[in-house]
């Protein structure tokens, strides 16, 4: 399940150091603070905090990064609970002046739109998909039920369909046929928006699909060598000095936060099984973006200057590994299908790939760790 992201939450408000709330009634009464004394359907206790000094800036952010987090507790192991927070929250910053300050309007738009995905997602999973598809025979501008459709056709993706890739393929071109279908029929400029979203998910899963073949032709190949422009954190590898080794490269960017997100576990790997013969080896290449806040422009962006920002960042995050600076990626990325990053490509001792994986989360680090276990014992 791709549940929602409080850390981008936390992202989208915390910047918002200047915010003021009205957290009053018009008649004065503290919001919903009768229903809430008696329930604990929103948690209220950090608005309490605002009541007695409201000089604290940041009350309306903590209060809904605390109660978006229960929410989404409650969305797999009681949806009904789940839908009951959803509309007691809404209520509560219904009371909010909006106009209060420009920083209040952006926290309050930021928590609909996260309250107004909760709901999309807590509907889509209380909601067959054909039920759903229904409604849009019906009607075709039905926005809440373009939105549910979304949400759906990645569940079902993402959590049903296991590894079959024709399986995956059939169904991602069963959506688009009834998307484009229902497309044609509408006349609604909102629901237009709505379809154009939809489309972006049907091709990320068409693009998924692909990539995964990809991944499939790819293992048992002779590794494509690595050449750099430049080594960064260190004097960097020769091939002669990979020989032998078992090689993990990831493949990041500068502009990547999930790239950067998984450097520590790349750092305990190296740390972990780096004396047993692994090499993690870190591949990116030059975007000619300025990252020091220097203002250099793109043509004036030099491979050098890109070089003192990437030092910079591999330092600060202690990597404990090389990383490969590519002058002219096109043929190592498309040799390795690099279209999502991160990319971790695992090859064994005997220079040929064993395993591809895209992101990094949980349950590929426990596959990834295994695999690497038992290539160091080959």
């Amino acid at each position: 399940m791709m549940k929602l992201s409080l850390t981008l939450l936390a992202a989208v408000l915390l910047p918002l150091g200047s915010l003021h709330v009205v957290c009053a009634a018009e008649d004065g009464t503290p919001p919903a603070a009768t229903e809430s004394a008696e329930s604990p359907l929103v948690a209220l206790d950090v608005l309490e905090a605002y009541r007695a000094d409201t000089t604290k800036p940041d009350t309306l952010h903590d209060f809904g990064l605390k109660n978006l987090e229960l929410i989404e507790q409650d969305l797999q192991s009681n949806p009904a609970r789940a839908g009951e927070r959803i509309a007691a929250i809404k209520k509560v910053l219904e009371t909010v002046d909006p106009k209060a300050t420009i920083s209040t309007q952006m926290v309050l738009n930021s928590l609909g739109n996260q309250l107004w995905r909760l709901k999309i997602e807590l509907g889509a999973r209380e909601t067959s998909q054909a039920d759903i598809e229904a409604r849009l025979v019906e009607n075709p501008d039905d926005f809440e039920a373009i939105s549910l459709l979304t949400m759906k056709l990645r569940m079902v993706f993402d959590e049903e369909l296991g590894d079959d890739l024709d399986k995956m393929e059939q169904y991602a071109k069963t959506a688009q046929q009834f998307s484009q279908t229902q497309q044609q029929r509408s006349q609604d400029a909102k629901a237009e928006r709505a379809y154009k979203s939809l489309d972006s998910r049907i091709e990320k899963m068409i693009a998924t699909v692909d990539r995964e073949r990809a991944f499939l032709v790819m293992i048992g190949k002779e590794m494509y060598p690595i050449v750099p422009h430049a080594w960064i954190n260190g004097k960097g590898l020769t091939p002669e000095e990979m020989k032998g080794k078992v090689i993990l490269l990831d493949f990041w960017a500068l502009w990547c936060g999930p790239c950067i997100a998984g450097f520590p576990h790349m750092v305990d790997l190296q740390e972990k099984y780096g004396s047993q013969g692994l090499q993690v080896v870190g591949v990116t290449t030059y975007y000619k973006i300025d990252f020091s806040g220097q203002g250099i422009k793109p043509d004036d962006m030099t491979p050098e200057l890109e070089q003192v920002t990437l030092n910079k960042l591999v330092t600060d995050k202690k990597l404990n590994y090389p990383t490969a600076v590519l002058a002219e990626s096109e043929e190592a990325y498309d040799f390795y299908s690099v279209t999502a990053i991160p990319e971790l490509v695992l090859i064994g001792r005997d220079g040929k790939i064993r395993l591809v994986e895209v992101g990094i989360d949980e349950e590929g680090l426990i596959k990834l760790d295994e695999t690497i276990q038992k290539l160091l014992a080959e």
